[in-house]
């Protein structure tokens, strides 16, 4: 599968376009990002770049499923909503609507998804096993995309953090599901992949081109639907746990847990933009975006491997793999914060 020709041309192709559609936006200057309060970096700069990754990746992914025997046209469903939610974010990205307009339209394309491509039927439970879920199943679905799709945005605000960890997690994706015979799925990831790869180029280090919320929703909402449909749903036969991606998105997934929880007790609105979140405070406290992108992106890769541990585990100790990462990422995030903590209290003796 992965020596396939077409299929590695398709991914060259990609992250060639990629590349091309990112040096044409910088040029052009599309949608540039103001310098405001709470960002990382510190001139306008173009956010076109998740425009040319969900472009790149659907045109040669619409292609392969076209004249291609590995990739069926059971992917299209997928593709159009994919870029139906990358549409949603260019809408913030251009006009900034209220959070309920954009929650809602999160819900509508995670209700599609659910209808279109499918939902869960079953889920392994910490010590029970594998349960079915019913008619549970469809709204655990919804929750999981509309809270992965936000999870994704949240952590989108260094360069090459959101990026980077995305083409882990569909390198281990394109592994698992290659290994369980889903040559469609194996193919998409793979050019997703790829499509990043491009743009990334631009965005890592110095931040010629930012993914923007087009970006940060369209791959958010694809890796969110492709964790339910490489987990087995109807008319999407497969083996792949799903657990599997969520389990490699444990560092984003917690570090948005844990920001939202003190934001919470200090009683401030969850909604607002701020810069909280563990990789932020990082970086503020000298660690260049480089260095905390290569952090994280190094969790994550700990956390493939998990992953894929977890996939020859009994179903009822699956929990095992993501419980003990938890601890490991809980102990980090512990000391970040009473370091900070600290400084704070510091600093305020000192102006005393």
């Amino acid at each position: 599968m992965f020596m396939r020709g077409d299929i590695l041309l398709a991914a060259i192709l990609a992250a060639a376009a990629s590349y091309l559609i990112c040096r044409f936006a910088i040029s052009r200057h599309w949608l540039p990002n103001k310098v405001v309060a709470r960002s990382s970096h510190t001139k306008p700069t173009s956010r076109a770049g998740g425009i040319a990754i969900m472009v790149s990746f659907a045109v040669l992914a619409l292609l392969l499923s076209l004249f291609s025997s590995t990739v069926g046209t059971d992917i299209l469903p997928l593709l159009g909503l994919s870029m139906a939610a990358a549409a949603l974010g260019l809408a913030d990205d251009l006009w900034s609507p209220s959070p309920l307009v954009k929650f809602s339209g999160q819900a509508v394309l995670a209700v599609a998804a659910t209808l279109l491509v499918g939902h869960l039927n079953t889920l392994p439970l910490p010590l029970v096993g594998v349960v079915s879920l019913g008619g549970l199943g469809f709204i655990i679905t919804i929750i999981w995309i509309i809270a992965f799709m936000n999870v994704f945005n949240f952590m989108d605000g260094l360069n090459g953090i959101a990026g980077g960890c995305a083409v882990i997690a569909l390198a281990a994706m394109a592994l698992a599901c290659a290994a369980s015979g889903q040559s469609s799925l194996t193919a998409l990831c793979l050019l997703a992949a790829a499509a990043i790869c491009g743009f990334l180029i631009l965005n890592v280090p110095h931040g010629k081109v930012f993914l923007g919320d087009s970006g940060s929703h369209g791959i958010g909402f694809f890796l969110a639907v492709l964790a339910v449909c490489a987990g087995g749903i109807e008319d999407c036969a497969g083996s792949v746990d799903a657990v599997f991606l969520p389990i490699i998105f444990l560092p984003f997934i917690l570090d948005v847990t844990i920001t939202l929880i003190n934001r919470g007790l200090r009683g401030e609105k969850l909604h607002e933009a701020h810069k909280e979140h563990i990789y932020q405070r990082l970086h503020q406290r000298g660690f260049s975006h480089l260095q905390v992108a290569s952090l994280y992106m190094g969790l994550c890769t700990i956390s493939a491997v998990m992953a894929f541990l977890a996939q020859h585990l009994a179903p009822g100790l699956k929990f095992l793999a993501p419980l003990a990462l938890t601890c490991f990422f809980l102990a980090g995030a512990l000391i970040v914060l009473s370091h900070e903590s600290t400084t704070e209290t510091s600093s305020g003796s000192a102006r005393d």
